[in-house]
Protein backbone atom coordinates (compact mmCIF):
# COMPACT_ATOMS: atom_id res chain seq x y z
CA UNK A 1 0.00 0.00 0.00
CA UNK A 2 1.33 3.35 -0.71
CA UNK A 3 1.24 6.47 1.78
CA UNK A 4 0.88 9.63 0.08
CA UNK A 5 1.48 12.61 2.96
CA UNK A 6 -0.24 15.83 1.83
CA UNK A 7 -3.37 15.55 -1.04
CA UNK A 8 -1.35 17.52 -3.64
CA UNK A 9 1.06 15.01 -4.03
CA UNK A 10 -1.17 12.57 -5.39
CA UNK A 11 -0.69 12.21 -9.06
CA UNK A 12 -3.29 11.44 -11.11
CA UNK A 13 -3.32 8.52 -13.16
CA UNK A 14 -5.04 6.39 -15.76
CA UNK A 15 -6.79 4.32 -13.36
CA UNK A 16 -10.07 5.72 -11.36
CA UNK A 17 -10.01 6.45 -7.79
CA UNK A 18 -12.51 4.97 -5.34
CA UNK A 19 -12.25 6.57 -2.24
CA UNK A 20 -13.08 6.07 1.97
CA UNK A 21 -13.77 9.15 3.29
CA UNK A 22 -13.86 9.17 7.55
CA UNK A 23 -11.78 9.48 10.31
CA UNK A 24 -11.60 5.98 10.63
CA UNK A 25 -10.89 5.62 14.73
CA UNK A 26 -10.35 2.32 15.80
CA UNK A 27 -11.14 0.60 12.04
CA UNK A 28 -13.98 -1.10 13.66
CA UNK A 29 -16.55 -3.57 11.96
CA UNK A 30 -18.35 -0.77 10.51
CA UNK A 31 -15.41 1.25 8.69
CA UNK A 32 -14.37 -2.50 7.79
CA UNK A 33 -17.51 -2.36 5.61
CA UNK A 34 -16.89 0.60 4.42
CA UNK A 35 -13.99 0.10 3.29
CA UNK A 36 -13.98 -3.95 2.02
CA UNK A 37 -16.98 -2.28 -0.42
CA UNK A 38 -14.30 0.60 -1.68
CA UNK A 39 -11.93 -2.32 -2.43
CA UNK A 40 -14.55 -4.55 -4.08
CA UNK A 41 -15.54 -1.66 -6.35
CA UNK A 42 -12.38 -0.29 -7.07
CA UNK A 43 -11.22 -4.09 -8.25
CA UNK A 44 -14.39 -4.73 -10.31
CA UNK A 45 -13.80 -1.83 -12.29
CA UNK A 46 -9.85 -1.96 -12.46
CA UNK A 47 -9.24 1.59 -10.10
CA UNK A 48 -7.72 2.01 -7.55
CA UNK A 49 -8.69 1.75 -3.79
CA UNK A 50 -7.66 4.50 -1.30
CA UNK A 51 -8.73 6.23 2.10
CA UNK A 52 -8.31 9.68 2.73
CA UNK A 53 -7.34 10.86 6.37
CA UNK A 54 -6.97 14.09 8.11
CA UNK A 55 -3.82 13.62 10.94
CA UNK A 56 -3.95 15.12 13.21
CA UNK A 57 -7.73 14.19 14.06
CA UNK A 58 -10.01 17.34 13.83
CA UNK A 59 -11.03 17.75 17.48
CA UNK A 60 -7.24 18.79 18.09
CA UNK A 61 -7.57 21.53 16.21
CA UNK A 62 -11.69 22.74 16.68
CA UNK A 63 -11.92 21.75 20.64
CA UNK A 64 -8.16 20.69 21.86
CA UNK A 65 -9.68 20.36 25.33
CA UNK A 66 -12.31 17.44 24.06
CA UNK A 67 -9.98 15.44 22.24
CA UNK A 68 -11.72 11.89 22.37
CA UNK A 69 -8.84 9.40 23.98
CA UNK A 70 -7.29 8.17 19.78
CA UNK A 71 -8.27 4.30 19.41
CA UNK A 72 -5.60 4.06 16.45
CA UNK A 73 -2.72 5.79 15.66
CA UNK A 74 -2.02 6.64 11.93
CA UNK A 75 1.09 3.92 11.78
CA UNK A 76 -1.84 1.62 13.48
CA UNK A 77 -4.43 2.73 10.74
CA UNK A 78 -1.67 2.01 7.47
CA UNK A 79 -1.49 -1.25 8.86
CA UNK A 80 -5.19 -2.25 9.56
CA UNK A 81 -5.96 -0.55 5.87
CA UNK A 82 -3.81 -2.21 4.21
CA UNK A 83 -4.56 -5.67 5.58
CA UNK A 84 -8.42 -4.66 3.84
CA UNK A 85 -6.77 -4.41 0.88
CA UNK A 86 -6.37 -0.35 0.18
CA UNK A 87 -3.92 0.34 -2.57
CA UNK A 88 -3.36 4.27 -1.35
CA UNK A 89 -3.62 6.14 2.65
CA UNK A 90 -3.72 9.57 1.81
CA UNK A 91 -3.02 11.77 5.16
CA UNK A 92 -3.32 15.06 5.06
CA UNK A 93 -2.77 17.93 7.73
CA UNK A 94 -5.65 19.01 9.37
CA UNK A 95 -5.91 23.02 9.70
CA UNK A 96 -7.65 25.75 10.95
CA UNK A 97 -7.76 27.53 7.77
CA UNK A 98 -9.57 23.83 6.53
CA UNK A 99 -12.02 23.60 9.21
CA UNK A 100 -13.49 26.76 7.95
CA UNK A 101 -14.21 25.28 4.35
CA UNK A 102 -17.40 25.06 3.01
CA UNK A 103 -19.20 21.35 2.40
CA UNK A 104 -18.65 22.53 -0.99
CA UNK A 105 -15.18 24.27 -1.14
CA UNK A 106 -14.04 20.59 0.55
CA UNK A 107 -15.65 18.26 -2.19
CA UNK A 108 -14.26 21.19 -5.01
CA UNK A 109 -10.47 21.09 -3.06
CA UNK A 110 -10.72 17.60 -2.14
CA UNK A 111 -12.71 15.24 -4.30
CA UNK A 112 -12.94 17.24 -7.34
CA UNK A 113 -9.77 19.64 -7.83
CA UNK A 114 -7.21 17.26 -6.22
CA UNK A 115 -7.99 13.87 -6.28
CA UNK A 116 -10.35 13.92 -9.06
CA UNK A 117 -12.53 10.59 -7.61
CA UNK A 118 -14.69 8.32 -9.79
CA UNK A 119 -16.72 7.22 -6.29
CA UNK A 120 -16.91 8.13 -2.86
CA UNK A 121 -17.88 5.85 0.30
CA UNK A 122 -18.59 7.14 3.53
CA UNK A 123 -20.77 6.00 6.50
CA UNK A 124 -24.13 7.12 7.18
CA UNK A 125 -23.10 9.39 10.32
CA UNK A 126 -20.38 11.01 8.20
CA UNK A 127 -19.93 14.68 8.21
CA UNK A 128 -17.89 17.66 6.20
CA UNK A 129 -17.22 20.90 5.73
CA UNK A 130 -17.36 23.78 8.35
CA UNK A 131 -18.73 22.82 11.54
CA UNK A 132 -19.90 19.05 10.04
CA UNK A 133 -22.34 20.77 7.64
CA UNK A 134 -22.24 18.59 5.22
CA UNK A 135 -24.21 15.04 5.07
CA UNK A 136 -23.63 12.52 3.42
CA UNK A 137 -27.23 13.31 1.69
CA UNK A 138 -25.60 16.38 0.85
CA UNK A 139 -22.16 14.73 -0.94
CA UNK A 140 -24.70 12.77 -3.02
CA UNK A 141 -26.35 15.72 -4.58
CA UNK A 142 -22.46 17.14 -5.20
CA UNK A 143 -21.74 13.73 -6.45
CA UNK A 144 -24.41 14.26 -9.11
CA UNK A 145 -23.09 17.99 -10.19
CA UNK A 146 -19.55 17.31 -10.21
CA UNK A 147 -19.69 13.65 -11.65
CA UNK A 148 -18.93 11.41 -9.00
CA UNK A 149 -21.34 8.50 -7.33
CA UNK A 150 -21.27 8.73 -3.67
CA UNK A 151 -22.10 4.78 -1.42
CA UNK A 152 -23.29 5.53 1.86
CA UNK A 153 -23.17 2.49 4.33
CA UNK A 154 -25.46 1.39 6.91
CA UNK A 155 -24.77 0.80 10.41
CA UNK A 156 -23.39 -2.45 11.49
CA UNK A 157 -25.09 -3.68 14.76
CA UNK A 158 -23.11 -5.94 16.94
CA UNK A 159 -25.59 -7.11 19.93
CA UNK A 160 -28.26 -4.84 19.33
CA UNK A 161 -25.87 -1.77 18.68
CA UNK A 162 -24.45 0.06 16.46
CA UNK A 163 -20.95 -0.10 16.36
CA UNK A 164 -18.93 3.23 16.68
CA UNK A 165 -15.68 4.47 18.22
CA UNK A 166 -17.97 6.26 20.89
CA UNK A 167 -19.32 2.81 21.66
CA UNK A 168 -15.77 1.41 22.00
CA UNK A 169 -14.07 3.64 24.15
CA UNK A 170 -17.26 3.32 26.39
CA UNK A 171 -16.65 -0.23 26.79
CA UNK A 172 -12.60 0.29 27.14
CA UNK A 173 -12.95 2.34 29.79
CA UNK A 174 -15.19 -0.63 31.73
CA UNK A 175 -12.48 -3.15 30.66
CA UNK A 176 -14.85 -4.72 28.65
CA UNK A 177 -11.51 -6.22 26.08
CA UNK A 178 -14.53 -9.26 25.18
CA UNK A 179 -16.86 -6.85 24.09
CA UNK A 180 -14.17 -4.42 22.25
CA UNK A 181 -13.26 -7.60 20.84
CA UNK A 182 -16.43 -8.21 19.33
CA UNK A 183 -17.12 -4.50 18.13
CA UNK A 184 -13.11 -4.08 16.59
CA UNK A 185 -12.99 -7.65 14.85
CA UNK A 186 -9.78 -7.59 15.90
CA UNK A 187 -7.94 -7.76 19.64
CA UNK A 188 -5.96 -4.31 20.60
CA UNK A 189 -2.74 -3.94 20.99
CA UNK A 190 -0.75 -3.21 24.09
Amino acid sequence: MQIIKEMENYIKGGRPLYLALGNFDGIHRGHQRLIVNCVEKARANGGLAAAFVFDPHPSNILKPSQVPKILTNTQRKAILFETLGLDILIIHAFTSEISRWSPREFVQKVLVNSLSIKEVFVGFNYSFGHKGQGTPEMLGEFGKEYGFSVNIISPVKVKGEVVSSTLIRRVLEANDTETAHELLGYWMEG
